[in-house]
C-alpha cells in the first residue's frame, strides 16, 4: 500500500513498474493509470491541495516510472485523478483505508 499522504513510489512497485515497461515495451497497447486515495483528510501544510492532487500525484509518478524506462511511449500512458471516490473497502478501518490508498493499471491491446 501507498503510504498515507505519499505519492512515493516504493522500491516493490518499481520493480512491477519495471516488468510492465519490459512487457508492454512493443505494439500499441494503451496503458490508464488510476490514482486512489482513503478519505483521511491531509495534514495542513501538505504538498497536495486535497485527496483529488494526491491521487493525481500518485498515477503521474507511475507514468513517470513506466515513461522514464525508455521502453514505452508517453503517448500510450494516460493518469486519472479519482481521489476518495472510488473506495474498494470501508474506510472506517486502518486497514480498510490501507487498500484504499492504491493504483490501479488498466492495458488495453
Amino acid at each position: 500500500a501507498l503510504a498515507s499522504g505519499s505519492a512515493s513510489l516504493p522500491n516493490k512497485a518499481r520493480d512491477i513498474m519495471s516488468q510492465i515497461a519490459e512487457v508492454n515495451q512493443e505494439g500499441t497497447s494503451r496503458i490508464n493509470v488510476s490514482g486512489h486515495t482513503d478519505n483521511m483528510p491531509l495534514v495542513f501544510g501538505s504538498q497536495y491541495r486535497d485527496n483529488w492532487d494526491l491521487a493525481a500525484a500518485r498515477a503521474s509518478s507511475v507514468v513517470q516510472e513506466l515513461q522514464s524506462s525508455g521502453k514505452i511511449d508517453g503517448n500510450r500512458l494516460q493518469a486519472m485523478s479519482f481521489g476518495e471516490e472510488r473506495p474498494v473497502d470501508s474506510n472506517d478501518t486502518a486497514q480498510g483505508r490501507r487498500k484504499n490508498r492504491r493504483i490501479e493499471i488498466e492495458i488495453n491491446y
